[in-house]
């Protein structure tokens, strides 16, 4: 009789063990840890480029009479100062709002009056589309230069340049017969293109700076095609 309760009164015991253990709340899983913010990638910005080292040194055209006058420019673009090569017709045109980069420069050519030169790197549109376009603007017959209007004279023929996808050369004169001229020789490579410009007064300067283009071009196409 006593076995039997002493029995009984464990089972008691170990029933009423399971029912606390079955009351008892389920331990709270971990939280899981916030996963780790990853940094985004950031754009790299490729530098802009020394547009100094597109011009031809001295030493380039020394064989050619023509030498540097003072140091190279960058040109300041900005929305109301766009880098326009050639204003033909007195007008802007889209590309001209295309260019990013600038640079501005002068030479002394063996004859004549100091020349200038502007070099300007683009975006979204090719230096050789530039100039094409240049060119077909100028069906309308003037270009303007140091604000003064010029006829167009014609073409300034030239062998193919070495170094440039694109060329065109031309000259311009103040009707009227006021003997004033103004002659264009247009460059370009990949996203660049270039002009050398260059007046005259005196009587032939047409054609001394025509022979003056065919001489330089491909030094300053070469220059202009550096990487």
């Amino acid at each position: 009789m006593f076995v039997r309760k002493y029995l009984l009164f464990g089972l008691v015991l170990v029933l009423a063990g399971c029912g606390a253990a079955a009351q008892q709340p389920a331990a709270p899983s971990p939280v899981a840890a916030p996963p780790s913010p990853t940094s985004s990638a950031v754009p790299s910005v490729a530098p802009r480029k020394d547009l100094s080292t597109l011009l031809p040194t001295d030493a380039e055209l020394s064989a050619l009479g023509v030498q540097s006058d003072g140091t190279p420019v960058p040109y300041l673009i900005s929305e109301n100062s766009p880098l326009v090569l050639v204003m033909a017709c007195d007008g802007q045109h889209p590309w001209d709002l295309q260019a990013k980069e600038g640079l501005h420069a002068f030479w002394l050519p063996g004859h004549g009056d100091r020349a200038k030169q502007f070099i300007a790197r683009y975006e979204g549109i090719s230096g050789a589309d530039v100039v094409t376009g240049i060119k077909k603007a100028l069906s309308c017959g003037t270009v303007t230069s140091d604000d003064l209007s010029f006829t167009l004279a014609g073409e300034v023929p030239l062998p193919k340049v070495a170094g440039a996808d694109n060329q065109y050369a031309f000259c311009g004169k103040v009707p009227h017969g006021v003997n004033l001229s103004h002659c264009y020789l247009l460059l370009s490579s990949g996203d660049k293109a270039t002009v050398f410009s260059q007046g005259g007064t005196e009587k032939g300067s047409i054609a001394q700076t025509s022979k003056l283009f065919a001489s330089i071009a491909p030094a300053f196409a070469t220059a202009l095609s550096r990487s």
